[in-house]
């Protein structure tokens, strides 16, 4: 877990802008599959919005404190564990203040995965 030059230099409350939507990937970008890439520009597609427009992060393993400390409004999480709390997977949970769904690596998510987590977006989207 590193920090950036930009969080390093902006600590204050005031550059902490919150991201819409967090997703948590437990590989690079850069090391994931084209086809995986894919997959999750559909899923972000299916709820209207662009992969472009995410904070995407990549952690093992994340911890509820840091978590909060990202101060996304939503998050995604697909693959990586989540360290000190009890998270049911295809399920929105709230972890402080923050609606979280955890999913398997993209790379192993099949059609009944992908239809829980559809039904959890649902929700935690409103739609």
């Amino acid at each position: 877990m590193s920090r950036t030059a930009t969080q390093e230099l902006f600590t204050e409350e005031l550059y902490r802008i919150s991201t819409p939507l967090l997703v948590v990937l437990p590989t690079s970008w850069h090391d994931i599959l084209d086809e995986d890439k894919a997959l999750l520009t559909k899923i972000l597609g299916s709820i209207r919005i662009n992969i472009g427009s995410v904070n995407i992060q990549t952690f093992e393993r994340i911890t509820p404190q840091l978590l909060t400390s990202l101060k996304p409004s939503k998050v995604l999480i697909f693959g990586s564990r989540i360290e000190g709390t009890s998270v049911n997977s295809y399920e929105k949970t709230m972890i402080g203040d923050v609606p979280v769904i955890h999913a398997d690596a993209l790379n192993v998510l099949d059609d009944q995965k992908k239809k829980s987590l559809w039904i959890a977006m649902k929700q935690m989207f409103n739609l």
